[in-house]
């Protein structure tokens, strides 16, 4: 690994890191504001209706084309890695087409059928489920802006739920202001924060840098997407969408076999691990994974030493977890203290959480769909097995118990097949206890990398300042 190499391996990873922890703790931290005033309004049954309609959301988009979403990014980064530009453009023009046509047609099929949907469920919904369907639209042209930055390794994706938080948050204090905060309300919050987001993503940062890439680039005349669907559609579509029904199949699960209000207890504990998840700095590996898409050994040096980091910042704050968060969650929400054991037993997995993502990333990179695809089938059969055994017998707390065993299996799968294929990728344990000069190395450059664009961010504040 050259020091040029290295060099520009931890400025995106710095970059990265700040980006995508600048962007998180904003959304986490405006989004817990929002979540206060939602919680506190609605009875615990509305809440958990409402995550119930979140999570219908995300069965309907996991029927659409976002399952090819990581296949086409990959791709237009090796396009683009070699200068074949025309190739990016036309590949990038077909999915946006492809998304554009067909969640259109989901958004008008539920729409239409939202009285179908509201009759099953035996609630009056109806009114809810038309309302979401305008965010199957919205979420399409995210994701279209998404696979865009991604490839050219931007992170201004990143800011689409901070943006969305905080106008979701105004959005509520207009409620509050002038009346009572009811789902109503909450879901019109949600739509808006989702339609300003994309709005402003799109006026102050994708037209300028599509203008910048592709302007007077002659698109390619072929068809490119109809061969990467012949290739690897068939295992991106069974993993995308047996993962998201799978994921997202939980509350219903619960709903079955206890009730609405136990939902809103696991939705609560479920998305304080995410907060705490999306602290963990993952997030500048990625970048860095794509940069060394060519290069195999250099490729097996980055992961084995962010498995490493990350395993222990995940014990880490696992620790912190069971420590501060119940306090303060029933300080703020004591109507909500029967989620507290979900909670515990789900940040036994936290230690793994930051490893699957590592692991999820380098076999994207790598185009192994076919592993990707293979786990969902132990993860459909997981979720559904275990939630039969353990919810009728451990109540709500056997949620945690399924989401504990679904990261273990996730992680000790990807690995398996991953090393089985790649031997370079091989981790010793022993390795993950020693702290060498490997180590200190990177963790040195990091830190210098750190200083250096901290250092260059006040001399241009400085700058800015005194043409003031």
């Amino acid at each position: 690994m050259t020091n040029q190499n290295t060099k520009t391996m931890s400025h995106y990873f710095i970059k990265g890191e700040i980006s995508k922890r600048f962007y998180d703790t904003a959304a986490m931290l405006i989004g817990f504001i929002s979540s206060y005033f939602i919680i506190s309004s609605l009875s615990v049954f509305h809440f958990g209706l409402y995550q119930l309609l979140l999570s219908f959301l995300s069965i309907i988009t996991s029927l659409s084309l976002d399952f090819i979403d990581s296949a086409v990014m990959v791709e237009m980064r090796l396009y683009l890695e070699s200068k074949k530009i025309n190739l990016a453009k036309r590949i990038f023009w077909e999915i946006l087409s492809s998304k554009l046509v067909i969640s259109g047609l989901m958004s008008v099929s539920v729409f239409f059928g939202a009285n179908i949907i509201a009759g099953h469920y035996g609630e009056d919904i109806a009114l809810f489920i038309k309302l979401i369907s305008i965010l199957i639209f919205i979420d399409a042209l995210q994701n279209i802006e998404r696979i865009f930055f991604k490839s050219i390794i931007s992170f201004v994706h990143w800011s689409f739920p901070a943006i969305k938080e905080a106008v979701k948050l105004c959005a509520i204090f207009l409620f509050l202001f002038f009346g009572n905060l009811t789902i109503l309300n909450v879901l019109i919050a949600h739509i808006i924060g989702e339609f300003v987001s994309l709005f402003l993503v799109t006026i102050f940062s994708f037209i300028k840098q599509y203008r910048r890439l592709f302007t007077n680039i002659r698109i390619y005349d072929n068809f490119l997407i109809l061969r990467l669907i012949k290739l690897y559609g068939l295992w991106g579509l069974l993993r995308y969408g047996a993962s998201r029904i799978s994921k997202n199949s939980m509350p219903w699960l619960i709903k079955f076999f206890i009730n609405t209000e136990a939902v809103a207890f696991y939705s609560l504990a479920i998305n304080l691990i995410a907060m705490i998840g999306n602290l963990m700095p993952s997030a500048g590996f990625g970048p860095v994974f794509l940069m060394n898409i060519g290069d195999k050994n250099k490729l097996g040096f980055v992961f084995k030493q962010s498995i490493k980091y990350i395993f222990w910042i995940g014990a880490i704050f696992m620790i912190f977890g069971f420590i501060f968060v119940p306090p303060i969650i029933e300080y703020l929400f004591p109507k909500y203290t029967p989620s507290f054991p979900i909670f515990r037993v789900m940040l036994l997995a936290l230690p793994l959480y930051g490893v699957y993502d590592i692991l999820k990333s380098v076999l994207s990179v790598l185009r192994e769909y076919k592993i990707l695809t293979m786990r969902i089938v132990n993860e459909a059969l997981i979720v559904p097995v275990c939630s039969f055994l353990f919810l009728p017998f451990f109540g709500v707390i056997g949620s945690g118990i399924v989401y504990v065993f679904v990261y273990l299996e996730r992680s000790v799968f990807f690995y398996s097949r991953l090393v089985k294929n790649n031997p370079e990728f091989k981790v010793r344990i022993i390795d993950v206890f020693k702290f060498n000069s490997e180590d200190k190395d990177f963790v040195l450059k990091i830190i210098n990398q750190f200083l250096l664009m901290s250092k260059s961010s006040l001399v241009s504040i400085k700058s800015f300042i005194m043409r003031r």
